[in-house]
This record gives structure tokens, C-alpha cells and sequence, in this order.
């Protein structure tokens, strides 16, 4: 099972990993207080942040003798999951910004 959680008004994404090869999750954190997710170039940089650090955790969780396959498919679920948490977290900052402009 896979668990991805975003805390909607944190500014620290906690995003679950958990390769086919184990049962349990692996948490990911990626600090983004730094950055306004309004902004497409931050975004891009989250993105970027959040790949870095998902692909150090599918290949540390994936046992070694396992396929590169098992690892770039735990690698695009997560980002998949990612992704989705991300444009959430844009849409908040984008309303927060729509509200005050």
C-alpha cells in the first residue's frame, strides 16, 4: 500500500513509498517553504526537489538484485502521486494569491 500525504497548509510534502519488493511505506520529505507554488518555475522546482529525493528512496528501498524495472516503476507511481499532491498545494497557494491580489 502506498502512502502519499501532503499537509494542506504545511510547507513540508511527506510523500510514501513502498516498492513492490516491500510491505511497508518509506516516507519522503521535501521542505518547500522556500517556494511559492503560485509561480510555475517554482513549481518546476518542487518537482524537481521531490524527484530528486523520490528516486534516492526507490533505489535505497528496492533490494539490489531487483530489476531497474522495479525501480522506475516505483519511481512513476510516486511521482504520479506526487504530481497530483503538488497541483493540490498549487491550487491552494494560487487561491491565496488570487484573495489577496
Amino acid at each position: 500500500m502506498r502512502k502519499f500525504i501532503v499537509p494542506a497548509l504545511a510547507a513540508l510534502a511527506t510523500f510514501g513509498i513502498a516498492p513492490a519488493a516491500q510491505a511497508e511505506d518509506t516516507e519522503v520529505r521535501v521542505d518547500f517553504s522556500d517556494l511559492d507554488l503560485a509561480q510555475s518555475s517554482d513549481v518546476s522546482e518542487l518537482r524537481a526537489r521531490v524527484l530528486t529525493e523520490v528516486s534516492a528512496a526507490c533505489n535505497d528501498e528496492v533490494p539490489s538484485f531487483a530489476s531497474r524495472l522495479q525501480v522506475r516503476s516505483c519511481i512513476r507511481d510516486a511521482m504520479e502521486e506526487a504530481d497530483a499532491q503538488i497541483d493540490a498545494q498549487r491550487s491552494i497557494a494560487s487561491a491565496s494569491t488570487a484573495e489577496l491580489g
